[in-house]
C-alpha cells in the first residue's frame, strides 16, 4: 500500500512548476505535431509538383522536336527536287544541309528505295564519339553513305567532304544490309509522319529518335534522325541536387536520358597494324562482312543493350575488324539454340563466344583462345562453397545449351542439373528456391550480381571442379565454308599485345562494382509490376532505405508509351522537414523557458520551509542523527511535522544502537562459540580481531604511500572492518572439531592406535602360545624356545613403539620410515568374531560382504575399503572454489596405514581440505546475508585472508593486485595469532622472535604483504599484542633491524 501511495506523490516544486511546464508542452507538443504533419504534407506536395513540371518539362522538349522534325520532314517530302528524283544530290543536298545546320540535333537523313538502296548523310559535327567511329578526319564536316547494287552485289560507299561539300576521300565495300527490316522503312507511311520509340544509336550509344515519311508518287522513304542528347542536360538542370535521380527509358530498356553523371566508359587503345599476306587480302575482298552472332544477355562477355552489341567479345571483334578491314555485322538471336541453328545452315560465318568441345570443334573451326574465364557458383546463403562435391544431392541450374552439360552430368551424378533457358533465369531460380545453386562463369555471375542481386545472391569464385577438367577458355567458331578465315582471326588475335588485353579486362571485368548498383535499382524491375505506372507519389523500399518515387509513361503521338521515374531518399526531404520542426520546438523551449522563473518563484514560497524537512530526513536516513536541526517555523504544519521528525530521529537512533549492539554481541557469541568447540581453550577467533584491530589503527595513522587512502576515520568503517575479522573462521562451525583438535594419525573421535596396541598384544600372546605348544610337542627345546619368545617379544615391543612414534607426526615421515610401516602392516593376525556385529545401518553400508567363515586372517596395518568414505554430493558442489584449492577425490580416508603415512603433521589431504573447506563455506554464508551499505564489504574481507601475495593462495588464488590493506592485515593477524598460539593441542606455541623470523620468511616467498609486515614491526604493534596476550615464556628480544628493508632500518 505504502508503494502504491508513492508512485502518486510528487516534490512540491516539480507539482507546482511542472504542471504549469506539461500544461504549455501539451499546447506545444499539439502545435508541433499538427505543423510536422502539414510541412511533410507540403513538402510532399512540392517535390510531387517539382516531378510533375519534371515530366511536363520533358513532354515539351520532345512535343518541341517532335513538332520540329514532323514540320522539317512533311517540308521536305513536298521538294519538287525530291519528288522528281529522290536522291541526295545537287540541289537537295543543299536544302538538306541548311535544315541539318538549322536544326543541330539532326544528326543525319536517310533516303531509302525499295531496292534496299539508300543514301545518309551525317552531320559530323553533331557528335565528336560519331565522328571518331565513322573515323573522320578534322576537316571532315560532312559524310554521305550510299548503299547501292552493282552486278548483282550490294555495295557501300563512305564519302568524306569538308564544309564547302568537297569531296576529300572515299573508300567502298561490299555490303549485307536489309533495309526493308529497319522499323524507320517498314513503319513509314505517305500520309502521316511515322516516329520510332527512342534509342540508343549503335555507333555511339547515344540517345535518339527517327522520323521517317514515305515520299508521295514514290516507294522511296525520307527519314531523320535527331539526337535526344539535351534531354539529360534539361534534367541535370532541373534537379542539381545529387540525392534525386532522374531516368526517362523507353520499354524495351536503355536509359535515354538521366540526371546522373554519364557513365565513363574506358577507352581502349588504337588496333594495331596487321600485315597480311596476298591471299589473305583476298579473302578478306571476297568476304568484307561477316555475320557474327550475338547473345542477348550474357554480360560481360557478349550481351545486348538497347539492340547494341557490347562486351568483351565485341571490342575483340572490332579489334580484328579495325586491324583487318573485316566488317562485322552483329547478328542478335533470341537463345543459343536459334544462333547454332543459323550458323549450321551457313547464315552465319562466325559463332562468338564458346567454349571448346568436341562436338564443336567438328561444328566449325576453332580459333585460338582470347580471354581465360574460370566457373564461379551462386548461392542465396553466405556459407562458403570450395569445392563442386559439396553440392552432391542438391539441385544446380545451369543455362541452356551449354556444351559443359553431359560432362558434368558424367562426372558428377549425385548432382541434380536443371537447365534454363538464360543466365538470368539461373538467378531467379536459385531466389525462388527451385535451384539450390547456379552455375556460370564467375565474371558474369559477379556481374550480374552486382548490377541486380547484391542483397540476395553471393557469388564464390574459385570453386574446386576436380576430378573434372572443364574447359575456360572462350574462342571464335568459323563456318568450315569460309577457307582460311580462321587464320586471318588467329594472326589478329596473337597481333593484339598484352596491353590491348589488360585495357579489355580493366573495361570489362575489373570495372564491376561489387557493392552494388549505386542507384539503389534497376530499370527492368520496374517493367515489371514492382512500381504501378501513376500521377501519384509512391513509395518503395530498397537497400534497406525508404525512397520516394514518381513513375509515369509518357507517349507523343501514339508511339508506345516511355517511362520517367524519380527516385529520391525519404531522409533528404524529411531532413528538410525536421529542420522546421527543430524551429517550432526551438520557441517552444524558449517560450517554456520564460515560463520557468514564474513556476520557480510561485513553488519556491512553500518548498524553502519543506527543502529544510527533507535536509533533515537526507540525515536520519544517513544515520546521522547529530546533524538533525528542526527550527521552529510559522508554519502550524510545518513546525508541527519537524517536531514529530525530530522525535523519529531520536527513536531510530536508540533503536540502530541496540541493533548494532546487538549484532556485534551476537557475531562475538558465534566467534566465541567456535573457539569453544575444541576441547582445548584455543582463543583464535577473538585473538585476530584484536591483532587486526591494533596494525589497522597504526595503518590508519601512516604516511606511507601503501596506506594513504586506508582510513577508519568514521565509525562505520572502524565497524566494518572489525566485524569482517570477527567473522573471519565463521565457516568453522560446520568443521568436526576433532579434526581441528587432530593431535595424532591415527586419532578420530579417539586415538585409534590403542586398536593398535591391542592387536600388538594378540601377536604377544600368540607368540606365547606358540612357545608353549613347542614346548609341549618337545620338551628338550624349552631353552631355546624361550630365547626365541624373547626376541619375538623384544621385536614387539620395538615394532610398536616405532609405529606408535609415526603415529604423534612430530617427524618427517622418509622412504625408510614408510618402507617399515608397509612390512610391519604385512604381519597378520587372526579375528575369530563378526566385524559387522553391533555396528548401525550406517556402518553396514560402508561395510564390505559379511565374512562367511571365521576365522580370519587380518592385517596388522589395515586399509580397507570401508575406511573410505566418499564425498558428501551437496559439500562437493558447494566446493565452487578456487583456483587453488583441489579436492581430493574422497571425503575422508581413515585407513591406518594410509594414516601413519602422513609424511608431515597429523592430517590427511582429505582431512586438511575438510579444514580448509571452512572457508568456502564462510563465504557461502557471508554472500547469503544482507548487508547495509557500510558493512558491503565484509563477505570479502572475511574470506581472503588464506590469499597469497603471489596468487598460490586459497580459495580464488588472488594476487597482490587484487587484495587490500584491509585484507593484508587480516591475512597477517591470521598467520601470526597461529603461529604464537599456546592452545593447539598438535603443536607448541613459537616465541615471539620465531614468529616473526616465520613471517618474514613468508614475505620472502611472496606469501605475505610486506608493507604490513613493516608496519606491524616498526610501528610496536607485535609488542603490543605479545605484552597482552602472549605468555611471558614465548617473549623474547627480537631484533627488527633484521626484517626490515634497507631503507626502513635508518627511520
Amino acid at each position: 500500500m505504502q508503494q502504491q501511495n508513492k508512485k502518486f506523490q510528487l516534490p512540491i516544486r516539480t507539482a507546482v512548476v511542472a504542471g504549469l511546464m506539461l500544461s504549455s508542452l501539451l499546447v506545444a507538443v499539439v502545435v508541433i505535431t499538427l505543423q510536422y504533419y502539414f510541412n511533410k504534407n507540403l513538402a510532399e506536395k512540392v517535390v510531387h509538383s517539382c516531378y510533375q513540371q519534371t515530366m511536363f518539362s520533358i513532354n515539351e522538349y520532345l512535343e518541341s522536336i517532335d513538332n520540329r522534325a514532323t514540320k522539317e520532314i512533311n517540308e521536305l517530302k513536298q521538294l519538287p527536287g525530291l519528288l522528281e528524283n529522290p536522291q541526295i544530290n545537287g540541289e537537295v543536298r543543299q536544302l538538306l544541309i541548311a535544315v541539318m545546320q538549322r536544326n543541330p540535333l539532326f544528326q543525319s537523313v536517310y533516303l531509302g528505295q525499295q531496292n534496299g538502296e539508300v543514301e545518309q548523310l551525317i552531320n559530323l559535327q553533331s557528335s565528336p564519339a560519331l565522328r571518331q567511329h565513322l573515323r573522320a578526319e578534322e576537316a571532315d564536316r560532312w559524310l554521305l553513305i550510299k548503299i547501292f547494287n552493282e552486278a548483282g552485289q550490294q555495295h557501300r560507299r563512305l564519302e568524306y567532304y569538308d564544309r564547302n561539300f568537297t569531296l576529300r576521300h572515299a573508300w567502298q565495300h561490299q555490303s549485307d544490309i536489309d533495309i526493308t527490316t529497319h522499323p524507320w522503312f517498314s513503319e513509314a507511311t505517305v500520309d502521316d509522319v511515322s516516329t520510332t520509340q527512342s534509342y540508343l544509336l549503335a555507333e555511339i550509344f547515344s540517345p535518339a529518335q527517327t522520323y521517317s515519311v514515305k515520299m508521295p508518287e514514290s516507294d522511296a522513304v525520307l527519314s531523320i534522325t535527331v539526337e535526344l542528347t539535351g534531354l539529360s542536360t534539361l534534367l541535370r538542370n532541373r534537379h542539381r541536387d545529387n540525392e534525386t535521380e532522374i531516368f526517362f527509358y523507353p520499354q524495351t530498356g536503355g536509359v535515354i536520358a538521366s540526371n546522373q553523371p554519364a557513365e565513363q566508359i574506358i577507352p581502349l587503345p588504337e588496333a594495331p597494324r596487321l600485315e597480311l599476306t596476298n591471299e589473305q587480302l583476298a579473302i578478306i575482298e571476297e568476304n568484307p562482312i561477316l555475320r557474327v552472332s550475338s547473345e542477348k544477355d550474357w554480360p560481360p562477355l557478349n550481351f545486348s543493350s538497347n539492340g547494341v552489341p557490347m562486351g568483351y567479345a565485341v571490342d575483340v571483334l572490332n579489334y580484328i575488324s579495325r586491324m583487318s578491314g573485316l566488317e562485322m555485322q552483329f547478328i542478335t538471336g533470341d537463345n543459343w539454340q536459334q544462333l547454332a541453328t543459323q550458323f549450321v545452315d551457313g547464315e552465319l560465318e562466325i559463332m562468338q563466344p564458346v567454349f571448346y568441345s568436341e562436338f564443336r570443334n567438328f561444328m566449325g573451326e576453332m580459333t585460338i583462345p582470347f580471354v581465360d574465364v574460370p566457373y564461379g557458383i551462386i548461392t542465396s546463403s553466405e556459407s562458403p562453397v570450395t569445392r563442386i562435391t559439396e553440392l552432391n544431392s542438391k539441385t544446380v541450374a545451369i543455362p541452356e545449351g551449354w556444351s559443359l552439360t553431359g560432362r558434368l552430368q558424367a562426372e558428377f551424378p549425385d548432382i541434380n542439373i536443371i537447365e534454363v533457358e538464360t543466365t538470368r533465369e539461373v538467378f531467379e531460380a536459385v531466389i525462388s528456391g527451385e535451384a539450390d545453386a547456379g552455375m556460370d562463369t564467375a565474371i558474369t555471375l559477379q556481374y550480374i550480381t552486382a548490377q541486380e542481386y547484391t542483397d540476395e545472391i553471393t557469388v564464390h569464385q574459385g570453386v574446386d571442379f576436380s576430378p573434372a577438367e572443364l574447359p575456360t577458355g572462350l574462342h571464335f567458331m568459323v563456318n568450315r565454308q569460309n577457307t582460311g578465315l580462321t587464320n586471318i582471326l588467329n594472326r589478329a588475335l596473337e597481333n593484339l599485345s598484352d596491353s590491348h588485353h589488360q585495357a579489355l579486362v580493366d573495361k570489362w571485368f575489373n570495372s564491376i562494382n561489387m557493392d552494388g548498383n549505386p542507384q539503389a535499382f534497376r530499370l527492368e524491375r520496374f517493367k515489371s509490376d514492382a512500381l504501378q505506372v501513376s500521377d501519384e507519389l509512391q513509395s518503395i523500399r530498397l537497400n534497406e532505405q525508404d525512397y520516394y518515387v514518381y513513375h509515369q509513361a509518357i507517349a507523343i503521338n501514339d508511339v508506345e508509351p516511355q517511362y520517367l521515374t524519380i527516385i529520391s531518399p525519404k531522409n533528404t526531404l524529411m531532413a528538410q522537414v525536421w529542420s522546421k520542426t527543430q524551429n517550432a520546438m526551438l520557441v517552444a523551449s524558449l517560450m517554456l523557458l520564460l515560463l520557468l522563473p514564474l513556476s520557480w518563484w510561485f513553488a519556491s514560497l512553500i518548498l524553502s520551509a519543506v527543502k529544510k524537512l527533507q535536509t533533515n530526513i537526507e540525515y536520519i536516513q544517513q544515520r546521522q542523527f547529530s546533524a538533525v536541526d528542526v527550527p521552529a517555523h510559522h508554519l502550524i504544519e510545518i513546525d508541527a511535522l519537524s517536531e514529530k521528525l525530530h522525535d523519529l530521529s531520536q527513536t531510530i537512533r536508540t533503536y540502530q544502537q541496540t541493533q548494532q549492539q546487538w549484532t556485534d554481541s551476537l557475531i562475538e557469541s558465534v566467534a566465541h562459540a567456535i573457539d569453544a568447540k575444541s576441547s582445548y581453550p584455543t582463543r583464535h577467533c577473538v585473538l585476530v580481531p584484536e591483532l587486526s584491530m591494533l596494525l589497522a589503527n597504526e595503518a590508519d595513522k601512516s604516511n606511507e604511500p601503501i596506506f594513504k587512502h586506508f582510513k577508519l576515520d568514521d565509525e562505520g568503517k572502524q565497524r566494518e572492518f572489525r566485524l569482517a575479522a570477527w567473522l573471519h573462521s565463521f565457516g568453522k562451525i560446520t568443521t568436526p572439531e576433532y579434526l581441528v583438535d587432530k593431535r595424532t594419525k591415527l586419532e578420530m573421535l579417539y586415538n585409534r592406535i590403542h586398536e593398535i596396541r591391542m592387536r600388538f598384544e594378540v601377536l604377544w600372546r600368540d607368540a606365547e602360545i606358540e612357545f608353549w605348544q613347542q614346548t609341549v610337542q618337545r620338551p628338550e627345546n624349552r631353552e631355546m624356545n624361550e630365547e626365541a619368545l624373547k626376541v619375538k617379544q623384544l621385536q614387539l615391543k620395538d615394532d610398536f613403539a616405532f609405529v606408535a612414534q609415526c603415529n604423534i607426526g612430530t617427524e618427517f615421515m622418509d622412504q625408510n620410515t614408510n618402507e617399515r610401516l608397509k612390512r610391519l602392516a604385512k604381519i597378520t593376525w587372526e579375528r575369530h568374531f563378526d566385524d559387522q556385529l553391533g555396528l548401525s545401518p550406517v556402518e553396514l553400508d560402508q561395510q564390505t560382504a559379511a565374512t562367511t567363515t571365521l576365522p580370519v586372517t587380518e592385517q596388522l596395518l589395515a586399509d580397507k575399503a570401508e575406511h573410505i568414505i566418499p564425498r558428501n554430493q551437496k559439500a562437493a558442489e558447494d566446493a565452487w572454489a578456487g583456483e587453488n584449492l583441489n579436492q581430493p577425490e574422497y571425503g575422508f580416508n581413515h585407513g591406518e596405514l594410509y594414516n601413519l603415512t602422513i609424511e608431515s603433521g597429523t592430517l590427511t589431504k582429505e582431512e586438511r581440505f575438510r579444514i580448509n573447506e571452512h572457508i568456502l563455506t564462510t563465504i557461502k554464508m557471508l554472500e547469503a546475508l544482507p548487508y547495509p551499505d557500510e558493512l558491503s564489504t565484509i563477505p570479502r574481507y572475511a574470506t581472503t585472508h588464506l590469499e597469497t601475495m603471489n596468487g598460490t593462495g586459497y580459495p580464488r588464488g588472488l594476487t597482490a593486485d587484487d587484495l587490500s590493506v584491509p585484507e593484508r592485515i587480516i591475512m597477517l593477524a591470521n598467520v601470526f595469532e597461529a603461529l604464537t598460539a599456546a592452545d593447539r593441542p598438535y603443536k607448541k606455541a613459537k616465541t615471539l622472535s620465531v614468529a616473526i623470523f616465520i613471517l618474514h620468511q613468508l614475505v620472502e616467498q611472496e606469501l605475505m604483504d610486506r608493507d604490513v609486515f613493516e608496519l606491524f614491526l616498526t610501528s610496536g604493534v607485535y609488542k603490543q599484542y605479545a605484552e597482552k596476550f602472549m605468555t611471558s615464556e614465548q617473549i623474547d628480544e627480537v631484533d627488527i633491524s633484521k626484517f626490515l628493508r634497507e631503507e626502513e632500518r635508518y627511520i
